[in-house]
C-alpha cells in the first residue's frame, strides 16, 4: 500500500513593522488638521447656503418693501410732512398719540401718504372710493359719490419692536372711521402688533426687519428733475416749512437698506426705488394744457425760485445782492443769498408757496436792527431819545426780534405828565433831494393805554435845522403781542431838502397813561411804500433789483392767454402807478400786464411800435386775484381779473416781430409788480371765457 509522505515546513512568521511613538506624535496632528479643515469647509459651506438664502430673503423682502411703496405712492393723492389724520391712541408713533413726521432728527426718515378709503384693494378696477355719511348726500343718494371722501393716511416708518428695527406699515383712520362712513372699507387701522385695541383690527406690517432709522431715506422731486428739494427732508424745519416745499412735489426715491447676522456672517442688501404720484390735484399743471407754468418753490430755508412744471426747468435769477423775506407765520424775517428769490408760504393761507420780486432799494438807517449798544445804556447806537415827559422811559435791548440778535423796547407809566411826549429818533442822514419820497416802516408790538403812537419822518434842509414833518396815525390802538410792520409814506420832498430824519413817537402822555412798545428791522428809503427789510449795521445798504426771466418756448404772440395768481402789489397804496407781472418784447413792439392801482386792476397791455393799447379791469379788495390776459390777431385783447372781463374793443394786431427767446416775470420795463405772486401760466392758444373761468377757479383755490 502506497504512503503519502508527509513533508514538514519550517515554522514560518510574519513580521508587519507599525507605527512608531514617534510617528504618531508626527502624524496625529496631520490627521487633526485634515479634520478640521474638512469639517471647517463642511461648515463654511453650509455657513454660506444659509448667508446666501438669508441674503436672497432679505433681498426679496426689500424688494417687496419697495413694490408695495410704489403701489401706495401711485394710489395716494399726495405726500404729507406730517399725518392730516388725527391721531387716536394708540395709533401714534409711540404706540399713544403721537404724530408722525416725514423728517425726525431721532426716529429717522418716514413717508406718509395722504390717501383715501376704498371698497376693495385700491389697484382693483372695480374699487370705489368709501364717501362721509351725509356730506352732503345722503348714503342712498345717486349723488353720493360728489360726498367727501374719507381720507386715511398710510405711513411707512422705522422701529424698534422686541428688540428688532424693522421698517413698518401702518394705515392710519379717523377716530370715527367705523361709523361715519357709506360701504365698508378695505383699509383697515393698524397698530403696533405688541398692542391689543378695539380700535385696530389689523396689526402693522413688518416689512423689512434688519432696517435701522438710517437706513429707510426718502428724497422728493418734481418730475423729470434730478435735483431733490432737500427742505423737504430737513429734520430742522418746521412741518408748515417741510409740507411748503412737497407741494409742488410729485415724485420720490425711497431707499431701503437692511442688515443681519447669518451663520456668524454680516450681510446687507439694499434697494430703491422712484415713485410717481399721479393723482395729486395741488401740484398738477394748471388746467388747459399750458405751454410754460412757472410755479414758486421752495428750494431751502425761505429760498427758492419759479419752476416751470410743463418743461421742468427753473427759471433766472439775477441778483447781485442779498435780500430778506418776512413770514409772517412765524413772525422771522429770513436771509436770501444773491441769485434765488425769498419764497414763503402762501400768504392767505391757501396751498403752495408765494415768491417776491422787487426793484432796487437802499436802507438809510444804521443799526437798522437795533443789535449794537455801545455804551451799554439800553438805547441802541445811532437812535436818540428825546422827551419833554417828567419821567425817564425805561430802554432796553431783549434778545430776539423779527431779525438780529435784539429789539429796542421802550417803556413808561406816566405819574405827573400833561400832554407830552417821548421821541425815539434816528440822526439825520444824507442822501435825499428835492421831490424824493421816503418811507419809513418799522416792525412794532406792545400795547399804549391812553398814549398815541406814531411814525414821523422829518426832511432837513442844509442847516439842519429847518425841516418838513411828515406824520402817520396813531397806530397804538392796533399794537398786540404780534409783531406786525407799520409803514409812513412822505409827499415830494421840498425845495433844499438834504437829508432825512424818522422817529417813533409815543405822545399825548398823560399822568396814569402807560406804553410799552417793542421795535425791530426799522427801515428808512426812498420810494412810494414799504419793501422788504434791508438790514443794515455800521453803513447803509442797497438791495439790487430782482431779474428773473423764462424762456418763450412755444409761446404764441399772435394767439395766447397769460394767467398770473398773486397778491397785491404794493402800487396798490399809490394811484400813480403799476407794477409789472410779465413782459415779453420783440424788435417792434411787446405784450405786457400790469397790476396795482387803488382798485387793484389789472391790464393787459400791447403795442405793434404805432401805439400803445390796453384793457384794464379789476375791484377794490385787498388780497389774492387771478389775473388773465388773452390776445388773439382779429379780436379784442381781453383782461380777467378774478373771472370778470374787461371792455376794450380795439382789435389786437401782432405785438411785433423778432420777439425775444426770453420773457420777464414780476416787471415791466422797470416797473415791479413788489408783491406775492404764486403762479404765472401761459397758454399758446386764445382760451374761451368758459375755459377762462376753470383756470381762474384753478388758481384761486391755489392749485
Amino acid at each position: 500500500m502506497y504512503k503519502k509522505k508527509l513533508i514538514k515546513y519550517p515554522n514560518t512568521v510574519v513580521k508587519r513593522r507599525g507605527f512608531t511613538l514617534v510617528e504618531m506624535v508626527i502624524i496625529a496632528p496631520i490627521v487633526i488638521i485634515v479634520l478640521g479643515g474638512f469639517i471647517l469647509a463642511i461648515i463654511n459651506m453650509v455657513g454660506a447656503v444659509i448667508a446666501s438664502r438669508g441674503s436672497n430673503a432679505l433681498a426679496f423682502n426689500v424688494q417687496q418693501a419697495l413694490s408695495q411703496i410704489d403701489q401706495d405712492v401711485a394710489a395716494s393723492s399726495g405726500y404729507l410732512a406730517v399725518n392730516n389724520v388725527a391721531i387716536r391712541s394708540p395709533q401714534g408713533f409711540d404706540n399713544q398719540s403721537a404724530n408722525f413726521k416725514n423728517a425726525d432728527a431721532t426716529n429717522g426718515a418716514m413717508l406718509i401718504l395722504n390717501t383715501y378709503a376704498t371698497t376693495s384693494n385700491p389697484i382693483s378696477s372695480t374699487r370705489n372710493y368709501v364717501y362721509a355719511i351725509d356730506k352732503p348726500y345722503a348714503c342712498a343718494s345717486t349723488l353720493v359719490n360728489q360726498n367727501t371722501k374719507i381720507t386715511i393716511n398710510i405711513i411707512y416708518f422705522v422701529k424698534n419692536v422686541n428688540g428688532v428695527s424693522s421698517l413698518w406699515r401702518r394705515t392710519v383712520a379717523p377716530s370715527d372711521y367705523a361709523s361715519a362712513k357709506c360701504g365698508v372699507p378695505w383699509q383697515k387701522p393698524s397698530c403696533s402688533p405688541i398692542i391689543t385695541d378695539a380700535f385696530c383690527t389689523a396689526k402693522d406690517e413688518e416689512l423689512v426687519d434688519g432696517v435701522q432709522p438710517s437706513g429707510f431715506n426718502v428724497s422728493y422731486f418734481v418730475s423729470g428733475s434730478t435735483t431733490a428739494n432737500v427742505l423737504a427732508s430737513d429734520a430742522t424745519q418746521t412741518d408748515t416749512m417741510r409740507q411748503a416745499a412737497m407741494d409742488p412735489t410729485n415724485t420720490v426715491n425711497v431707499q431701503i437698506t437692511a442688515g443681519a447676522t447669518m451663520a456668524g456672517r454680516d450681510i446687507s442688501r439694499a434697494g430703491s426705488i422712484r415713485s410717481i404720484n399721479l393723482n395729486s390735484t395741488y401740484k398738477n399743471q394748471a388746467p388747459q394744457s399750458p405751454v410754460a407754468d412757472w410755479l414758486a418753490t421752495p428750494q431751502g430755508d425761505h429760498v427758492g425760485n419759479f419752476y416751470d412744471l410743463v418743461t421742468h426747468n427753473w427759471a433766472t435769477v439775477s441778483r447781485v445782492t442779498p435780500s430778506t423775506i418776512y413770514d409772517p407765520a412765524t413772525q422771522k424775517i429770513y436771509d436770501v443769498p444773491a441769485n434765488y428769490l425769498g419764497v414763503r408760504p402762501r400768504s392767505d393761507g391757501k396751498t403752495g408757496n408765494e415768491a417776491v420780486i422787487e426793484e432796487a432799494r437802499t436802507n438809510y438807517l444804521l443799526n437798522s436792527s437795533y443789535s449794537a449798544d455801545t455804551d451799554s445804556d439800553g438805547t441802541s447806537d445811532n437812535w436818540y431819545n428825546w422827551k419833554n415827559t417828567i419821567g425817564t422811559p425805561t430802554f432796553s435791548r431783549p434778545a430776539g426780534g423779527v431779525y438780529g440778535s435784539n429789539y429796542q423796547r421802550e417803556a413808561y407809566t406816566a405819574t405827573s405828565d400833561a400832554g407830552t411826549a417821548s421821541y425815539l429818533y434816528t440822526p439825520q442822514y444824507p442822501g435825499f433831494a428835492p421831490g424824493d419820497t421816503a418811507t419809513e416802516s418799522v416792525y412794532l408790538k406792545g400795547f399804549a393805554s391812553g398814549v398815541s403812537v406814531t411814525l414821523e419822518i422829518r426832511a432837513y434842509q442844509v442847516d439842519g435845522s429847518t425841516f418838513t414833518g411828515y406824520y402817520g396815525p396813531d397806530v397804538g390802538p392796533q399794537l398786540n403781542n404780534t409783531w406786525q410792520r407799520f409803514s409812513l409814506t412822505s409827499t415830494a420832498f421840498p425845495a433844499g431838502t438834504v437829508s432825512a430824519w424818522i422817529a417813533v413817537v409815543a405822545g399825548n402822555i398823560s399822568t396814569g397813561d402807560s406804553y410799552d412798545i417793542s421795535m425791530s428791522a426799522a427801515q428808512l428809503e426812498k420810494g412810494p411804500f414799504a419793501t422788504s427789510y434791508i438790514p443794515t449795521t455800521t453803513s447803509s445798504a442797497t438791495r439790487a433789483a430782482d431779474s428773473v426771466t423764462v424762456p418763450t418756448t412755444n409761446w404764441n404772440v399772435s394767439t395766447g392767454t397769460m394767467a398770473i395768481e398773486a397778491g397785491d402789489s404794493s402800487y396798490r397804496a399809490n394811484p400813480a402807478a403799476y407794477g409789472g407781472t410779465w413782459q415779453w418784447s420783440g424788435a417792434t413792439g411787446y405784450l405786457t400786464g400790469y397790476s396795482g392801482y387803488s382798485s387793484s386792476q389789472y391790464m393787459t397791455t400791447w403795442t405793434n411800435g404805432v401805439g400803445t393799447k390796453f384793457d384794464a379791469v379789476g375791484n377794490s379788495n385787498p388780497g389774492y386775484h387771478a389775473r388773465l390776459g388773452r390776445w388773439s390777431v382779429g379780436s379784442t385783447v381781453r383782461s380777467f381779473f378774478d373771472g370778470v372781463p374787461g371792455t376794450m374793443t380795439d382789435n389786437y394786431s401782432v405785438a411785433g416781430t423778432g420777439m425775444n427767446a426770453t420773457a420777464i416775470i414780476g416787471s415791466s420795463f422797470g416797473n415791479y409788480f413788489c408783491g406775492p405772486i404764486q403762479r404765472i401760466t401761459n397758454y399758446s392758444s386764445a382760451l374761451t371765457d368758459p375755459n377762462i373761468s376753470i383756470v381762474t377757479s384753478a388758481l384761486q383755490t391755489g392749485t
